[in-house]
């Protein structure tokens, strides 16, 4: 479960959505009591665009998608 949750959180990141919608999607709270006590903001405008994207990117997985070659290590 959590290698999904990791990809999740990194191609997320990696594709320009902010990291508080990313951990908000992922339903983990913040650990900062003064960020907690303030900011009680839900994003869900955001979220609903993470969600459409993430399903655009199964979406395009299950069609063939792009098959990136990495390169072995020794």
């Amino acid at each position: 479960m959590h290698g999904w949750r990791s990809s999740f959180s990194t191609l997320a990141r990696e594709n320009g959505f902010e990291l508080d919608v990313v951990e908000l999607a992922l339903d983990h709270v913040h650990d900062n009591k003064v960020v907690l006590a303030y900011d009680r903001g839900e994003r869900l405008e955001q979220r609903r665009k993470l969600a459409v994207w993430w399903d655009e990117q199964f979406t395009r997985a299950q069609r063939g998608g792009d098959v990136v070659l990495l390169k072995r290590t020794a």
